[in-house]
């Protein structure tokens, strides 16, 4: 543990029986940025892992000065990151899992952004990728800003995953949001919240972080049980999302952001369930949940391409499957262009 002031970065990387050679490009990439004179600190939070960290990731941790290291009892990967917040003095929070990493060359391209000091969120580009020897692709710099969340909300889908941003810690803690802890679907619930109270947020496509797609990681899992406990936490995002409406003073904005983030996540869930390896009877239920929040039959909800298509299928289940398969054979064409 130290003390430094003046931190610009904190990165939180929770850590659960991930390989050391992942662990260690993980650390690398980030001491390896092209960071100049701009201080940053890396929080390492081990969540109980029955594999303790390497004897090279701990000389990782101790070569650099500005680490702290936090161990715990297993948790999940929400407490972890929150156990990484509460210990954060930096300006920006960025979580990065022990398993992806960044590219090289990239995190001084975002400085500016950063040095700006009044976004309360920053987006830059993610891949997903199979070969960690990939490098980031050549772009086009653009970045587009806009006064609020809930303005990007009406228009854009938010890409999962809170790994993509990064987030000023006073709006974080003014706002008192933090990972939503006992969920699997966390990074839709908070990006959601964080998304619903920002003022200032910047897009932008500067290539940052590296998902490496690689088997027994936590989304690979497809067991009947861990199935049915997806549709229950993502059903209660869907159920937060839809309880923002019910204040009295909610803005025309603010309800078009509600209607547009409702129906991306109405369209994952459904393509969630009905994709998934469950019974007919398991996924029947599920969708039946939309019920409760009145959600179906399914209302009309702005200009969402594949919602309202969805739509158009969901006067029964069995065109529902049909929508579902369909989506699946597009996103399969997609991936085989995309893929690294």
């Amino acid at each position: 543990m130290y003390f430094m002031s003046n931190i610009l970065c904190s990165i939180i990387i929770p850590f659960y029986n991930v390989p050391t050679e992942l662990v260690d490009k993980c650390l690398t990439s980030i001491f390896s940025q092209d960071w100049g004179d701009n201080s940053y600190e890396v929080i390492f939070v081990n969540d109980g892992s029955p594999s303790p960290i390497a004897h090279s990731t701990q000389s990782l941790l101790d070569s650099f000065d500005h680490s702290t290291y936090i161990k715990q009892e297993n948790k999940g990967l929400s407490t972890a990151r929150n156990a990484g917040l509460a210990a954060a003095s930096g300006e920006y929070i960025f979580f990065l899992d022990s398993d992806d990493f960044w590219f090289s060359n990239s995190i001084g391209q975002l400085l500016p952004c950063l040095k700006e000091s009044k976004y309360d969120i920053i987006k830059f580009s993610s891949l997903h990728i199979y070969d960690s020897n990939i490098h980031a692709p050549h772009y086009s710099p653009t970045a587009l800003a806009f006064e609020s969340g809930c303005e990007y909300m009406s228009t854009h889908n938010i890409i999962k995953g809170a790994c993509t941003y990064c987030y000023r810690r006073s709006f974080l803690n003014t706002q008192g949001i933090a990972m939503p802890e006992g969920i699997i679907h966390e990074d839709e619930y908070f990006l959601t919240q964080v998304f619903f109270e920002a003022k200032d947020v910047l897009i932008s496509n500067i290539p940052l972080y590296a998902y490496i797609k690689r088997e027994g990681s936590i989304t690979s899992r497809t067991t009947r049980q861990q199935w049915l406990r997806s549709f229950h936490d993502f059903f209660a995002t869907l159920k937060f999302t839809a309880s923002l409406k019910s204040s009295s003073q909610i803005t025309d904005i603010q309800t078009n952001a509600i209607n547009s983030r409702m129906s991306f996540l109405i369209c994952d869930y459904v393509y969630n369930v009905l994709n998934s390896t469950s019974s007919h009877t398991d996924k029947r239920n599920a969708l039946s949940q939309l019920n409760e929040i009145g959600y179906y039959p399914l209302p009309k909800l702005g200009s969402n391409l594949k919602y309202n298509l969805l739509r158009a299928f969901s006067h029964n289940y069995h065109s529902m499957l049909v929508w579902a398969k369909t989506i699946r054979f597009i996103l399969k064409l997609k991936s085989r262009n995309q893929n690294y």
